[in-house]
């Protein structure tokens, strides 16, 4: 774990200084551990699952971070924020005070450079869980997030490559906190894992247990949702009115005759089709903007010599 904390820019002088402050903390599964931006004191997760939790005036509230081994917990040089830290599991964090810590931060320019590449990293995640959140399906969701507590709860150190095809490991939310962290209902939640269990993607063997059988087919489903309409068939994402025979033209192709111009002897034509598409001059609708030709006018007066049409052509 050593090898992706904070500690691994430091060198070996630097390190025992730092063992020479620091202290171990143990929680329990469901133990508040602190308010995180008003503690005296920062941490690096040694082992377990931190959740951090936003809570709103009514009660209400949204798990916003998870903290894996080698994460740090907490925010120097600022007070105040009103998260929360619990215990997703049993944790045990390795323990700074908070102004050794920050003196320790000015005095090694490389321990405050790789905490900016820590939090340049969570800010990339952040984003990518906005994109997960605002646009991904149900299935998406859940996919992502086993792939994600499956990749962060690995052998600290083990190449990815060396990792096991199949893997066992216990959830560290239940399925209320899974739905909470995802933005879904828990019904929502418990169907999905259902969906994959008998895809033969998981297994859930007991309670919080599950066992990644298909990694592959985990990480493609956290993807793209294949039982999803595909968006890029304008079919379904965008159906064309019927036509008179009762078909859907497949084309976007419009024309249309723009008044001739003096000079001109014929007509402008235009033609423009949706992005994405080939103008097709086979099929496609005609209108012509400049109205009706007066053939079309003489015939219309007289068959209905009561309309504007007919009275106006009664005049002249």
């Amino acid at each position: 774990m050593r090898r992706s904390a904070l500690c691994c820019a430091l060198s070996a002088e630097q390190l025992a200084a730092c063992n020479r402050i620091a202290y171990r903390k143990h929680y329990p599964a469901g133990r508040l551990i602190c308010d995180v931006d008003q503690e005296d004191w920062f941490g690096n997760v040694i082992s377990g699952v931190v959740k951090l939790t936003k809570a709103l005036a009514d009660g209400r509230q949204q798990i916003v971070e998870l903290l894996f081994p080698s994460d740090f917990l907490g925010r120097p040089f600022r007070l105040g924020g009103g998260y929360a830290a619990e215990a997703a599991s049993a944790v045990e964090l390795c323990c700074f005070h908070r102004l050794q810590f920050e003196s320790l931060m000015h005095e090694w320019p490389q321990l405050k450079q790789t905490f900016l590449e820590r939090t340049l990293d969570e800010v990339d995640a952040a984003r990518e869980w906005m994109l997960l959140l605002g646009r991904k399906s149900a299935s998406e969701k859940v996919a992502a997030l086993i792939l994600l507590i499956r990749r962060r709860m690995r052998e600290p150190g083990l190449a990815a490559a060396a990792q096991p095809r199949t893997v066992r490991f216990d959830l560290p939310l239940s399925r209320t906190e899974m739905a909470d962290y995802l933005g879904l209902r828990i019904e929502t939640v418990s169907r999905q894992l259902a969906r994959l269990r008998e895809a033969g993607v998981i297994a859930i063997p007991r309670g919080r247990t599950v066992v990644v059988r298909d990694l592959a087919a985990l990480e493609r489903m956290a993807e793209v949702d294949l039982s999803r309409p595909s968006l890029c068939n304008s079919a379904h994402a965008n159906p064309l009115p019927p036509q008179r025979d009762g078909s859907r033209s497949s084309s976007c192709q419009q024309t249309r005759s723009l008044p001739a111009r003096q000079g001109n002897s014929g007509s402008l034509t235009a033609r423009w089709s949706l992005p994405g598409t080939a103008p097709n001059p086979v099929c496609g609708a005609t209108r012509d903007l400049a109205g009706p030709g007066p053939e079309l006018r003489q015939g219309e007066a007289a068959a209905h010599p009561g309309s504007l049409t007919g009275k106006r052509a009664h005049q002249r």
